[in-house]
Formats: structure tokens, C-alpha cells, sequence
């Protein structure tokens, strides 16, 4: 019988918009009743591999108020659902993104785990298309495709100009492809050999290192594209500044990985945005229309595009310049 725990840092819900949140877990809920209660195969996934009824959800918050609106959450979602979830809450103060998923992931109990955050939704299938990869032969490591949900302008242009790719056509099972944090799944034992990463002062770079280190131990992540969830752009110009100054922060400090010093890292994580940045021209040229960017919108979000990065580029600057105080700020 395999235990599943579903990981989920109560922190990025704070930074979008707070809907958001309760669409996943009503969604998340919804999902796992689908897969257990199912009366053509009830408690399986894959051939062989019958589930525990009850799912440990473990929310990992870092403040008194997170906390009130976790449990506001909560009881609006699954108050009558103990039977199908154990729910538990860790408190998590001072802790940064990757530090609340190692959390949760110490405190789980389950043979699988599954790391979801809290402003992703889930598309309908997810869970099951992703427990169903994690639970194929030879796979240790499973993630899915999360995407940006073209909404507004600003949601276009980052479904286009950010790292996330747009949202998969594919059915497949893909070997060695970009994986990301916040959809994902592990077997236990590999976790705890292969944790997340991250590089001190950062917030968002915690894959990068973990993927050097599986690649170099032969073991590949798969990428379920079927398992597919939306996240949401940054939420308003100020959340944008911040999080585009927070990345430059991160690609500079990445680039310390790479044997680089002094402006050579400087150089190394400026590099990094002009790339993504002229990779985001480049898809809205020639792929606009997926995301439905007319002709006139074009420039716009191009506009939009090289305004993010630019912030990015001084990111990466400040902290060349004054490293101590961008790694104690923009902890998002």
C-alpha cells in the first residue's frame, strides 16, 4: 500500500491572488476523491500499485496571519473529509521557499512525495496523470508542466517571456526535460539521497544544483505532460520589480557555482537575461498567436518582456555591488 503526502509551502498564495489558493486545494481534493472512490478501480494508479485511501497533506505556513488563512482554508475545503485526508500544519517562520518544501519533507510519512504550491491550480487529470508516471518502471523522479496562465496582458507576455514554458500539447512521458519546484514528484528514498538544493541567499534556485547532481549520478527526471497545472504572472508592478530583482539576485549567485568571480559572475548572470530576454522577443514573434497576442499587442509585450529583465540585469548588479543586503532581502 503506498502513502502519498502532498507538500504544499503556504507562502507564494500570499503573493498572488489569494482565490488562487482555495481553487487548489478544492481542486487537489476533488482529484484525489476521483482516483480513490473510483468504482472501475478503486485505490489504484498504475498496474500493481494500490494507494492508501488517505492522503497526508502537509501546508507549511511562516506567520500568525498565513496561519489564520490556512485554517480558514482548510475548513472551508475539508471539514468533511477526514476519512480521505490526514491534514497537518508545520509552523515554518523564517524559513524561504525551498527550506519550507525540506520541511514538509522531513515531517511526511509517505512513500511518494508530491510537491505542489500554493498559487498553482491544478488542470483536471493532474494527480492522476502524475502518480501514474511516478509509479512507471525506471522512474524515480516525476514532474509535470506548469505553465502561465495567459490572463490579461501582463499574463501573455509572461506565458511567453518567462522560464515556464507555455502549456504542453504533448500526452507523453518525457526523459531530461526542464523541471520546476512547485509540480512534482519523488519515491521517498530518493528524496532523502537527492534533496532540493538551494544556493545560500537565494530563493528560487534550488533545482539547478539538484539537477547537476542527479545527471552526474545517471538518475533523469521525467516530465509527465499530462500532469499539468497554471501559475499565476507576478501580481502587479511592485510584486513584478521585486521578483525580477529577486531572480538577477539568484543568477548571479548561480553563477558562483560555475567557478566565476569577481565581474566574471556578473557578466555570467547578465548574460542569463539578455538570453531569456531575447528568447522572450523571439516566442512572441512566433508564437503570439498561442496565447492569443494579436498584431497590436506585440509590442506591448515585448515591452513588458524587456522591463522585467531589465530589473533582472540590476538584480544581478546590486548584488554584485552589495551582496550581504540583496541575500537578507527579496526573500519571495
Amino acid at each position: 500500500m503506498n502513502k502519498i503526502s502532498v507538500i504544499i509551502e503556504w507562502k507564494n498564495q500570499d503573493l498572488a491572488e489569494d482565490k488562487r489558493a482555495g481553487a487548489m486545494l478544492h481542486t487537489l481534493r476533488d482529484q484525489w476523491l476521483q482516483i480513490t472512490r473510483s468504482d472501475a478501480s478503486p485505490n489504484s494508479v498504475a498496474p500493481g500499485h494500490l494507494l492508501d485511501p488517505c492522503c497526508e497533506i502537509l501546508f507549511v505556513y511562516d506567520s500568525a496571519n498565513a496561519r489564520r488563512n490556512l485554517e480558514r482554508r482548510i475548513a472551508d475545503c475539508f471539514d468533511l473529509r477526514a476519512d480521505a485526508f490526514a491534514l497537518r500544519m508545520i509552523e515554518g517562520t523564517g524559513l524561504n521557499y525551498y527550506q519550507m518544501k525540506q520541511r514538509g519533507a522531513e515531517q511526511a510519512t509517505g512513500s511518494i512525495l508530491v510537491f505542489l504550491d500554493s498559487d498553482v491550480i491544478p488542470e483536471s487529470g493532474w494527480l492522476d496523470a502524475l502518480l501514474n508516471a511516478v509509479f512507471s518502471e525506471g522512474v524515480q523522479i516525476v514532474c509535470g508542466n506548469t505553465y502561465i496562465e495567459p490572463t490579461g496582458l501582463l499574463g501573455k507576455a509572461f506565458a511567453l517571456g518567462w522560464f515556464f514554458p507555455l502549456r504542453s500539447t504533448r500526452e507523453d512521458l518525457e526523459c531530461g526535460a526542464r523541471c520546476y519546484s512547485n509540480n512534482i514528484a519523488f519515491h521517498r528514498d530518493v528524496f532523502e539521497r537527492y534533496p532540493f538544493d538551494p544556493i545560500p541567499g537565494s530563493t528560487r534556485a534550488g533545482m539547478t544544483g539538484l539537477i547537476r547532481k542527479l545527471d552526474a549520478e545517471g538518475i533523469p527526471i521525467h516530465k509527465c505532460h499530462r500532469a499539468q497545472v497554471s501559475h499565476p504572472p507576478p501580481n502587479g508592478l511592485r510584486h513584478l520589480i521585486r521578483r525580477a530583482m529577486a531572480q538577477g539576485r539568484d543568477n548571479y549567485l548561480k553563477s558562483q557555482r560555475s567557478g566565476a568571480t569577481g565581474a566574471a559572475r556578473l557578466s555570467i548572470a547578465a548574460g542569463v537575461s539578455w538570453q531569456r530576454c531575447s528568447k522572450g522577443r523571439h516566442k512572441t514573434w512566433t508564437r503570439h498567436k498561442v496565447v492569443d497576442v494579436s498584431t497590436l499587442e506585440i509590442p506591448m509585450v515585448m515591452v513588458i518582456i524587456c522591463f522585467y529583465y531589465a530589473f533582472a540585469g540590476l538584480g544581478s548588479l546590486m548584488t554584485h555591488i552589495m551582496p550581504g543586503f540583496m541575500t537578507r532581502r527579496l526573500q519571495l
